[in-house]
């Protein structure tokens, strides 16, 4: 098939964290198995391969939060979707949703091209954490707009998709409780790319473990966007412990990535000299990382307003890649991919001292970080890498459009 993918939320040049994992993951995946795809984009994502075509959208001079500047982007990409999409002439249209994106949308529908909308989360439930900063009123009265923008954009795109893409159970229960026929949603959890750690650089390998591991400490690691949900005032809480307890000597933890909640991170472990900050790594060396750790960390926790957890961690996909021991939190899908005592160490969500009895068992029990990162490797090649995604996206997507 031939695929136009649109991914208008890049506006920003993001290096790292989950949304690059899945899209070079999904780009790739459809390439390797044979279809033709035209990527569409404000510029080029850090892994998606050089031999798919990239189509340029113009790129605000602005940090783009702002809501004129969002419908200016908008604006000016519509034609520039209409005369690529008309040149390509694809299947389908695949659009990484973005809740104030209506370019992908009206394209579509004038070239009469169907579209499958990949929808991760409603925007109008993250977006609330955007509303800080600034003079308190010109900052609700932003707010306010953007949420009725992102409302009516989220709505618009579920109208029009011929079929809609979600990670998990609780994003298609969200869905179809406002409305949404379940017949027009898949499920479709993340995955990994096959090959991802078939290049990995030994050599980088050996330089990390010995920088970060001194006399035989053994590495934890972490890579994550450091969102709410992420349970970072849990691993602050459960090193200070370990630390407390004279850890140090024994652990080193590494933290890879940015976000909104490093700056809390860094106050609340910065002063430890075990504790390392990486920032953003270039995305293909992110398994050198994870290769040079021993134990990775996943503590998830429920969201703050008490909504269902409704994620499924492209980190959690990676993690078991690297055949390295896994404790993570038992929720939602994370608690269904993943087997206590089998493929990871699963502890309660938000629960502290499960979280630093299972990371220091597993210091203690090398064998067992060895048989729980086997399973955890055989178990994600066999279910969860991006050809199989993918290949369900494909086959989804023809029964969409032949239903027509």
């Amino acid at each position: 098939m031939r695929v136009a993918y649109v991914h208008t939320n890049f506006w920003f040049d993001l290096k790292g964290g989950g949304c690059i994992t899945h899209t070079n993951g999904v780009t790739n995946a459809m390439q390797s198995l044979g279809h033709e795809v035209l990527f569409l984009g404000p510029h080029t994502v850090p892994g998606v391969s050089e031999q798919i075509p990239f189509k340029l959208l113009p790129k605000s001079e602005k940090n783009i939060h702002g809501v004129i500047d969002h419908y200016r982007f908008n604006r000016s990409s519509i034609q520039i979707l209409v005369d690529a999409i008309r040149e390509f002439e694809p299947d389908f249209v695949y659009h990484r949703a973005h809740g104030r994106s209506f370019a992908a949308r009206r394209a579509a529908s004038i070239t009469g091209v169907p579209m499958i909308l990949e929808f991760n989360s409603s925007e109008v439930w993250t977006g609330q954490w955007e509303a800080k900063g600034r003079f308190p009123i010109i900052r609700d009265l932003e707010f306010a707009l953007k949420r009725r923008m992102v409302a009516h954009n989220e709505s618009a795109n579920l109208r029009q998709a011929e079929g809609i893409i979600v990670v998990s159970n609780v994003v298609r229960d969200i869905l179809t409780k406002n409305g949404v026929d379940a017949n027009r949603i898949l499920v479709n959890p993340n995955g990994l790319a096959a090959d991802r750690f078939s290049t990995v650089n030994q050599d980088a390998v050996t330089q990390l473990r010995s920088k970060y591991s001194k006399n035989g400490q053994t590495i934890v690691g972490f890579t994550g966007t450091f969102w709410q949900w992420h349970g970072i005032p849990e691993m602050a809480e459960a090193i200070t412990r370990i630390n407390s307890a004279g850890g140090a000597e024994k652990y080193s933890f590494i933290f890879l990535g940015d976000g909104v909640m490093k700056g809390y991170a860094e106050n609340a472990m910065g002063h430890f000299e075990n504790v390392h900050f990486l920032g953003l790594v270039p995305n293909e060396s992110v398994p050198d990382y994870l290769m040079a750790s021993d134990i990775l960390l996943s503590p998830h926790v429920p969201n703050r307003d008490g909504s269902t957890f409704f994620g499924s961690p492209t980190k959690l996909f990676e993690y078991m890649g690297a055949g390295k021991a896994i404790v993570a939190s038992d929720l939602e899908q994370i608690g269904d991919i993943l087997e206590h005592e089998k493929t990871a160490l699963l502890i309660e969500p938000g629960n502290i001292d499960q979280l630093v009895d299972s990371i220091e068992r597993l210091r203690d029990d090398p064998e067992l970080r060895v048989k729980l990162g086997e399973a955890a490797k055989k178990d994600v090649m066999a279910n969860y890498t991006w050809s199989s995604h993918v290949q369900r996206i494909i086959d989804f997507a023809q029964q969409r459009v032949d239903s027509k």
